[in-house]
């Protein structure tokens, strides 16, 4: 686990195929992180709403509905929650129309254990916590973005803010 992610953060994996969802479940757990799982959208609004996740990780194609219409769902119900797409069918329209939508990361099936941990660190621990409760959130609330850029800009900002002595 990175020093500066939460002490066990939450990641919502949604996906319609119930064998990958083990199989990421037990990665992911071996790493630390705390897994709920949804095998389609209705259930991942409820787990959304049960277990509070700091990372969500959608399958694209689902037969309820689709991975974008879910991170749109996502971003209603919790604004600023970081959302990758991951798909088996995946192409640079997907692609583009996924990061369109304010997806974080787009990754292809089957998924390396090594570039899904990346996304999750990159995307999850850069800020340390739970986007409602981030510092860079509450420094500056009037401040609303989806971006990884912008929210590290602004933790660096509050870094420096709090090493001033004045």
């Amino acid at each position: 686990m990175h020093a500066d992610c939460p002490e066990r953060p939450r990641i919502l994996l949604v996906d319609d195929d119930v064998r990958l969802l083990r199989v990421l479940t037990l990665r992911l757990e071996s790493e630390g992180y705390s897994v709920a799982v949804a095998e389609n959208g209705e259930q991942a609004r409820l787990r959304l709403e049960e277990t509070e996740p700091d990372f969500v990780i959608a399958d694209l194609r689902m037969p309820d509905v689709d991975g974008i219409m879910l991170l749109q769902n996502v971003q209603a119900i919790r604004p600023g929650l970081p959302v990758a797409i991951l798909t088996a069918h995946g192409d640079i329209p997907d692609a583009v129309r996924a990061t369109q939508a304010g997806a974080v990361d787009f990754l292809t099936k089957p998924a390396r254990s090594d570039l899904l941990l990346e996304c999750i660190r990159r995307h999850l621990c850069i800020h340390g916590d739970r986007p409602e409760s981030r510092p860079a959130t509450r420094w500056a609330p009037e401040i609303l973005t989806q971006s990884p850029a912008v929210r590290a800009v602004l933790e660096n900002a509050r870094r420096v803010a709090r090493l001033d002595p004045a």
